[in-house]
C-alpha cells in the first residue's frame, strides 16, 4: 500500500519536536506495512514572515504536481484546512481516496482566516473515506462541524504514547507534597489558574508545605516569572522552561499530583495520559475530551476550567488523599490501569488495520 502524506507541522533537524506527533503516527504506519512513498511536508517553524511565504509556496506547488502525476493509495492529510486550496484544485481532476487526521484548530478555530479555511476544507472532509480523530468528543465535534456521517469517523489518540518511556520509577516517595504543570506556557493553558489557586492555598493553611514544578516554554513566559516573583510565596515554585520529551518522565515521577488546567476544548490532552502512566493521577479541568479518560475519585479529579478557588479545593482533597497511604497507592494504580489503554502498540495497531481497510474498499 503506497500513500502520500501532507502536513504542514514536520519535524525538522534543528527543530525536533515540531510535529513530532505527526511523524510519530506515520512512522508506526510504516511499522504496519502502510508506505509513504512521498511526503510532502513543511519541516520546523520559522519566525521569519517571507520564509513562511516561500514554504507555502513550495508546499503548495509539490501538492498540486504530486496530486496531479503521482500514482497513491491514498492521500494522508494532516490539517486540511492549511492544504485544503491545492487539494480542491487537484481533487477536480483527480479522485484520491482521502484519509484526513484532526487534530484541533481546524473545528475550534479562532480567527477569520482559520474559519474560512475551515470552510473551503469542507468539501474535502466530505469526499474522505475516513476522518481520524483523538478522541469521541472531538470526533462529535467534527460530525457537528462539518455535517458528515459520524460512521466516517475513527478514533486514535494521536499515536498514543510509548509505556516503555513513560512509566512508574520504583522506589521513589516525596516528602513534600508534588504538583507538577507540563504544558506550553501560553494563554488558554491555564498556568495562571494554577498559580492563582496556589495563592489562595497559602491564604488556607490546609497545606503546610507545598512543592509546585512548572514545565514548558511559549509566549506568556514572561509573565509567568512576573507572576512567581510578586507572588513571593511560602511554597516551593519551580519553573524549569521547556525540556525534550525524553526528559518528561523524569519529572512526571517527580510529581504526587499532575495538574492539567487548560480552559481549552482540549481534542485530547495526551500530556495527562502521559503522566498517569508514570502512575501520576490528575486534577484536570472538566473541559474537551478530559472527562473522557479523568474519572473524578478513581484516578484524578476534576473542577471548573478556570476557577482557581475550586481548584485550590481539589488540591486539598489530593493532599489528603496524599496523606493516605493505601488509597493514594490505589489511585496511582488506577492512573496507570486507565493509560495502559493509550499504549502505542495497541493504538498503530488499530490505527493500521482501520487504515487498510478504508483503502481497500471499493
Amino acid at each position: 500500500m503506497k500513500c502520500c502524506l501532507i502536513s504542514n507541522l514536520y519535524p525538522s533537524k534543528d527543530d525536533k519536536y515540531y510535529g513530532i506527533f505527526v511523524h510519530n503516527v506515520v512512522g508506526q504506519l510504516e511499522q504496519h506495512g502502510i508506505s509513504f512513498d512521498k511526503k510532502i511536508v513543511i519541516r520546523g517553524r520559522t519566525d521569519s514572515t517571507i520564509t513562511k511565504i516561500f514554504k507555502y509556496i513550495k508546499f503548495y506547488a509539490l501538492i498540486i504536481y504530486h496530486g496531479m502525476f503521482g500514482k497513491f493509495d491514498c492521500l494522508y492529510i494532516h490539517f486540511v484546512s492549511f492544504s485544503a486550496l491545492p487539494l480542491l484544485l487537484v481533487t477536480l481532476f483527480r479522485p484520491h481516496k482521502l484519509v484526513i487526521n484532526f487534530h484541533g484548530g481546524e473545528v475550534f478555530t479562532i480567527s477569520r482566516l482559520a474559519s474560512f479555511f475551515k470552510t473551503i476544507s469542507k468539501p474535502l472532509v466530505n469526499r474522505a473515506v475516513s476522518l481520524i480523530v483523538p478522541s469521541a468528543f472531538f470526533g462529535n465535534a467534527v460530525t457537528r462541524a462539518f455535517s458528515v456521517s459520524p460512521q466516517k469517523i475513527f478514533v486514535s489518540p494521536s499515536g498514543g504514547i510509548n509505556t516503555d518511556i513513560f512509566s512508574l520509577a520504583p522506589g521513589q516517595v516525596n516528602t513534600v507534597f508534588t504538583l507538577g504543570y507540563v504544558s506550553r506556557i501560553d494563554w488558554g493553558k491555564g498556568w495562571d489558574v494554577l498559580l492563582g489557586a496556589v495563592k489562595l492555598l497559602e491564604q488556607d493553611h490546609a497545606i503546610s508545605d507545598l512543592r509546585v514544578v512548572i514545565v514548558g516554554d511559549g509566549k506568556e513566559t514572561g509573565a509567568l516569572s512576573k507572576m512567581i516573583k510578586e507572588m513571593n510565596s511560602r511554597f516551593s515554585i519551580e519553573y524549569v522552561g521547556g525540556v525534550p520529551q525524553s526528559q518528561l518522565p523524569g519529572y512526571f515521577r517527580q510529581m504526587d499530583f499532575f495538574v492539567f488546567p487548560t480552559t481549552l476544548q482540549e481534542s485530547l490532552g495526551l500530556v495527562a495520559v502521559e503522566a498517569m502512566a508514570c502512575q501520576v493521577p490528575v486534577i484536570a479541568s472538566e473541559v474537551g475530551a478530559i472527562p473522557e479518560y479523568i474519572r473524578p475519585a478513581y484516578n484524578g479529579f476534576l473542577f471548573e476550567p478556570g476557577d482557581a478557588a475550586e481548584l485550590s479545593r481539589k488540591i486539598i482533597a489530593a493532599y489528603q488523599l496524599f496523606k493516605d497511604n493505601h488509597a493514594y497507592n490505589l489511585m496511582r494504580q488506577n492512573a496507570g490501569n486507565v493509560a495502559e489503554a493509550f499504549n502505542s502498540d495497541h493504538v498503530a495497531e488499530q490505527l493500521a488495520g482501520h487504515f487498510k481497510g478504508v483503502i481497500n474498499e471499493r
